[in-house]
């Protein structure tokens, strides 16, 4: 595991609302995966988790604390440091989601020469085999951005949403909200 602790100022970043995410980089098979943490832990643990079961392994796991006020970048260095395709990064400040994105983008991932990239909420689950099913679809359809079927948490019959739409207005409505 490669630690890094990255000093940064507070970031102007527009917000989004995004959950889950797969962009077109450039050209590589290694899958480059983004967990942002922030006083969430045990949402995290399972949501990396779920990414170290992947079926498809040709992955690059970057583990982030967004300077939680609790130890938990201590504790999520300390339980992963034996994964060999995962990277720790610490923030000294909280960057916001946007931010820590870009940042972790801009430091890490950005001229790698990658194909894909994969967003996760620490607070979502990915199935088994949730990568290689996005791989899939973004090759077969020579997709620039892949989105998931995300569940609902509490009523996992039910859809959270399948994706967004963005209003000229820049408002996202989320598609399939609710539908079983």
């Amino acid at each position: 595991m490669q630690i890094y602790y990255l000093i940064t100022k507070e970031s102007s970043i527009l917000q989004t609302n995004l959950s889950i995410i797969v962009s077109k980089l450039s050209k590589a098979l290694t899958i480059p995966i983004i967990i942002l943490n922030w006083n969430g832990i045990e949402d995290t643990i399972k949501s990396v988790d779920s990414v170290l079961s992947q079926t498809y392994q040709s992955y690059h796991l970057f583990l982030a604390d967004n300077a939680s006020d609790n130890k938990e970048g201590e504790q999520l260095r300390e339980r992963y440091k034996e994964v060999e395709n995962l990277t720790f990064i610490q923030f000294d400040d909280n960057l916001g989601f946007t931010g820590a994105h870009i940042n972790i983008y801009e430091n890490f991932i950005k001229d790698k020469g990658f194909i894909w990239m994969a967003l996760l909420n620490n607070d979502a689950f990915a199935e088994n085999e949730w990568l290689s099913a996005l791989l899939k679809a973004g090759n077969t359809n020579n997709a620039g951005m892949v989105s998931c079927k995300m569940i609902q948490f509490y009523e996992q019959d039910k859809i959270d949403n399948v994706g967004h739409f963005v209003l000229n207005t820049a408002e996202t409505i989320p598609a399939g909200h609710g539908e079983s």
